[in-house]
């Protein structure tokens, strides 16, 4: 829904909301390179900006779950290892 409002406000030619939803995006995206987050903090802050995302419609309930989903996966252990088994509350 972000990248639709984007291209709406483009289309338009709204140079304030451009600029608004840019940072958005951009936010959204930041630290979003693949790489595991080290802080379990940066992760809260990242599902904390997403959830107030889609709290504010900018993301779709789709959106919103692919972005979480992603930003949980980060910081899962291997599925095979001891910390997958304990996480999980055993087999």
């Amino acid at each position: 829904m972000l990248r639709v409002s984007l291209r709406q406000a483009q289309r338009k030619g709204d140079a304030a909301e451009i600029e608004r939803l840019t940072a958005k995006l951009a936010d959204l995206q930041s630290g979003h390179d693949g790489t595991p987050s080290a802080e379990p903090s940066d992760r809260l802050d990242r599902l904390q900006k997403v959830a107030d995302l889609h709290d504010h419609g900018v993301l779709t309930d789709a959106e919103f779950a692919e972005e979480k989903a992603r930003i949980l996966r980060e910081g899962s252990p291997p599925s095979g290892s001891a910390l997958a088994w304990c996480a999980c509350g055993g087999p």
